[in-house]
């Protein structure tokens, strides 16, 4: 057993003493228990198990553990990710890099998850490619499908402490081999709902009402949202406010901050987004529609039904 030493503070009190140093873990060889400072000196015995939490992602990880005892904490939305690989009959690999806005993203932390519906398929951490200066995410894919099974994205942000949704899917066959260090799959970040769903204000504005939006037959909450484009940009956007949301379209009024919106006569497109999923969907005008799809100045147009169908 090591000594641990006191030191006499500055103030000439001798019961005044620092922190003592030393090995804080009952479970050393090497164990202080008058130590009150690990000094990070514990030494263990190579046929004992050291219990303690083993995932480096957690807040209370032990590098010296070697047996995890179930303690292991995380940070408020650290998902935690894990899958049983035995449960499944086919496999495939996925090789990718995350894009957010065109520019690579990653760290060490961060994880990559598949999934079909809301069902794991996998799930790996970044790896630091010094050829390319990215981070690479080697993922394999497990399904009980040898093809054709949908694989959807998810991305754990560790510096930020936020679960990303990816806008790309795969179809798992099984024995793939996508992507490689060199050339990898780009899986994109979906942008938050702020950033998609924004637009310019224009001296010309058209107006659609929307009496009833459904996802998959589900109405509509407060916390989703309809947005209009036209082409590839958003020129309105509205929270669903419930029976007749009016939902504001944006036209081209000459100037350069409103170019390439809608003109008179185009129809815009509708997508909504699903606070719950976090996902964007296409949506489908459909039963009454007064007077016309088609966009005009101060146009009040009725939409009776705005359907997405994503199954």
């Amino acid at each position: 057993m090591g000594v641990g030493y006191g030191i006499i503070g500055c103030s000439g009190d001798k019961d005044s003493k620092s922190d003592i140093l030393g090995c804080t873990d009952p479970q050393a060889i090497n164990y202080m228990p008058d130590a009150t400072v690990d000094d990070g000196s514990c030494e263990y015995d190579a046929g004992i198990p050291v219990y303690g939490c083993t995932d480096p992602l957690a807040t209370n990880y032990n590098p010296d553990a070697t047996s995890d005892d179930g303690t292991c904490q995380y940070a408020g939305n650290n998902p935690n990710w894990s899958i049983n690989a035995s449960e499944f009959q086919y496999n495939g690999a996925l090789t990718s890099t995350i894009e957010m806005a065109g520019v690579p993203i990653g760290s060490e932390s961060d994880m990559l998850a598949g999934f079909s519906g809301n069902e794991i398929r996998g799930v790996t951490q970044g790896i630091y490619f010094s050829s390319t200066g990215k981070y690479l995410f080697m993922l394999t894919l497990y399904s009980d499908e040898i093809t054709g099974e949908m694989i959807s994205f998810k991305y754990y942000d560790e510096s930020e402490d936020q679960i990303l949704i990816l806008q790309d899917e795969i179809a798992f066959t099984s024995n793939m081999i996508m992507g490689s260090p060199l050339d990898p799959v780009v899986l994109n970040v979906i942008p938050s709902v702020s950033e998609y769903f924004s637009f310019i204000q224009s001296s010309q504005q058209g107006f659609y009402f929307i009496q009833f939006a459904e996802i998959n037959g589900l109405t509509l909450t407060p916390d989703d949202q309809i947005g209009v484009f036209y082409e590839t940009k958003c020129i309105g956007s509205a929270i669903w406010a419930g029976e007749y949301t009016v939902v504001p379209a944006m036209g081209d009024d000459g100037t350069a901050f409103t170019a390439g919106y809608i003109t008179a006569g185009e129809i815009p497109q509708f997508k909504i987004y699903d606070a719950s999923e976090m996902r964007y969907f296409n949506a489908t005008p459909a039963g009454n529609i007064v007077p016309g799809l088609e966009w005009s100045y101060n146009a009040i147009i009725n939409i009776e039904f705005l359907n997405a169908d994503t199954e």
